[in-house]
């Protein structure tokens, strides 16, 4: 089994490179691998209620579906508390089981897993 540290900062502004990092940690999750996805930047949206229903990549199903299955799996998510800032997000608007973690949290976590990058 191996650790995946997934990386996304897209949003709205490329709703394929938004959905792809969806797609490989559903993947990876269901062949038991731990995977964490880390959303940074314009991205943080996606974590909150409402906001992924309408990111939609054909043929892929919906971002909020590809993120329910993920985490209803056991996969875990936390969005960049310094982002949320940024983009007036705010912890009240998350989704719940989203968690906020900073830069240090990133190297961190990321330091003894493969790191995918969007």
């Amino acid at each position: 089994m191996a650790k995946f540290f997934i990386i996304s900062t897209s949003y709205k502004d490329n709703v394929e490179r938004a959905t792809l990092p969806w797609v490989e940690a559903v993947a990876a999750n269901a062949e038991d691998h731990e995977v964490i996805v880390f959303l940074q930047g314009p991205a943080v949206r996606i974590a909150t209620k409402g906001c992924a229903r309408a990111l939609v990549f054909p043929p892929f199903p919906p971002i909020c579906e590809l993120m329910d299955t993920f985490m209803e799996g056991g996969g875990k998510v936390f969005v960049c508390g310094t982002c949320m800032q940024a983009h007036e997000v705010a912890v009240e608007d998350l989704i719940e089981g989203v968690d906020v973690a900073g830069v240090g949290f990133l190297v961190h976590e990321s330091a003894n897993a493969r790191i995918i990058s969007y």
